[in-house]
């Protein structure tokens, strides 16, 4: 049988190991208790995130299409119509009013028609842009102020070879075509070019070819030679 002495310190040390365990016991789960909050809120911070985006992107692709869909019909208010491919968000222009074959100087016809364009485009876009400055408007016709980041203007041919003056190829074809368009909306309504800026204060028309490389329909060449207007939209920022 143990002294006293010696039964009460081993009882002592026994009772001071379980002291320290179950203190160490519990300093752990308060750390593990520490992690799983924080995992918690980053996964909601993340889902809330992930879903904030999901719907800007759709509400942003919404408000395009309600954008070229007011051009469209006002244009056939106008007498006149275009093809709207909402997917890409384009602007699809009749090229065979607006040129000859082979040609990039505009048909009276065409002039006629951009000019009609032009006024519609000054009706509806300046309620899309980030800067229209002195241009007056009523916006009511659009649901609320979208983000235009850019329209390019494209030009587009078949993939038949074109030979023209100075070694011109379809490149320059799809090139020229595409800025006599620019110019000519620039000429009829100059808002377009000077006054209408996105969020980086930068004008908003601008011009692209593609020869023929960027086809519609592979089997028919007619639906490629085409001018687009292809309106780029900018994701608002959350803070908007």
């Amino acid at each position: 049988m143990r002294p006293m002495h010696e039964q009460s310190t081993h009882e002592e040390s026994t009772e001071h190991f379980f002291t320290s365990f179950t203190d160490l016991l519990v300093g752990i789960i308060f750390i593990f208790m520490l992690l799983l909050m924080v995992f918690a809120l980053n996964y909601k911070k993340a889902e809330t995130t992930n879903k904030e985006a999901v719907e800007t992107l759709v509400t942003t692709e919404e408000l395009r299409d309600e954008l070229l869909k007011a051009i469209a019909g006002r244009m056939q208010q106008e007498g006149t119509n275009v093809t709207l491919d909402l997917d890409n968000g384009i602007v699809r222009l009749p090229e065979d009013l607006l040129f000859a074959s082979g040609q990039w100087q505009l048909s009276e016809q065409g002039k006629q028609f951009l000019g009609k364009l032009a006024g519609v485009m000054m009706n509806t876009v300046p309620c899309s842009v980030a800067s229209r400055s002195g241009v007056k408007i009523d916006c009511q016709l659009l649901r609320r102020s979208t983000l235009l980041d850019s329209i390019l203007i494209e030009g587009h041919t078949d993939k038949q070879p074109f030979a023209g003056a100075n070694g011109m190829t379809n490149w320059e074809l799809s090139a020229f075509r595409a800025i006599s368009v620019y110019r000519a909306l620039v000429e009829a309504e100059p808002a377009l070019e000077v006054d209408l800026k996105n969020q980086r204060r930068q004008p908003i028309l601008g011009v692209s070819a593609y020869a023929e490389r960027r086809p519609v329909d592979t089997k028919n060449l007619d639906p490629n030679r085409r001018i687009d207007l292809r309106f780029n939209m900018r994701a608002p920022k959350a803070a908007q």
